[in-house]
């Protein structure tokens, strides 16, 4: 059983080995927030097979190396999401992964890549802090498939929202997001109803 898992693992770990050694690159990749950045090597067929909008940026006959932009990330993320590309779930642990996640999980809606979506909702899901839960909260607002992480911040805002009030991310938000507040706002009358007797 031993043998047949490290089997396993060596299969698995032969598109890391490609990404890493950087195997007959014939894509260039450059991050759109930092495009200063010297560009990401990868292969158009791994990254094509993973997105359908990936697979449309690429033209031509691939004799001549391209150079894409993607956008809504810095270099670093750029890294994560094109390793992720090439390893898939392994990544999932990954502190950098984590770091990104905001990033990771607009690129992998803007890209159509379920599985990245999924690994940074679990992220952003367990990473909720003061600092970051109205802004969690306000991007997952209107995807129907990111019910859960919209209720899990609305949750957390809700929870901690006498030290949330008092931050400037709080008066922004509010400026920018009426429905938002006010959905707040009744989760907490309706609270505040449950917690106060009636006269």
């Amino acid at each position: 059983m031993a043998d047949h898992q490290r089997n396993m693992d060596l299969f698995h770990d032969g598109l890391a080995k490609i990404f890493k050694e950087q195997w007959h690159p014939d894509v260039l990749c450059l991050a759109g927030e930092d495009d200063h950045e010297d560009p990401i090597p990868a292969n158009k067929v791994i990254l094509g097979a993973r997105s359908d909008e990936l697979r449309e940026l690429f033209d031509g006959d691939g004799k001549e190396k391209e150079t894409i932009i993607l956008y809504g990330m810095n270099h670093e993320a750029l890294e994560v999401f094109i390793e992720f590309m090439y390893v898939g779930n392994s990544i999932q642990y990954s502190e950098k992964l984590k770091k990104h996640a905001r990033s990771l999980y607009f690129a992998a809606n803007l890209y159509s890549i379920p599985l990245l979506r999924d690994l940074c909702r679990y992220q952003l899901m367990s990473s909720l802090n003061i600092g970051n839960a109205l802004d969690i909260f306000e991007i997952s607002k209107d995807d129907p498939r990111e019910k859960t992480l919209h209720d899990e911040a609305r949750c957390y805002v809700i929870r901690h929202m006498k030290e949330i009030a008092f931050t400037r991310e709080f008066n922004s938000f509010v400026k920018r997001n009426t429905s938002l507040t006010v959905e707040l706002i009744r989760v907490l009358a309706i609270r505040g109803d449950r917690t106060y007797p009636k006269r």
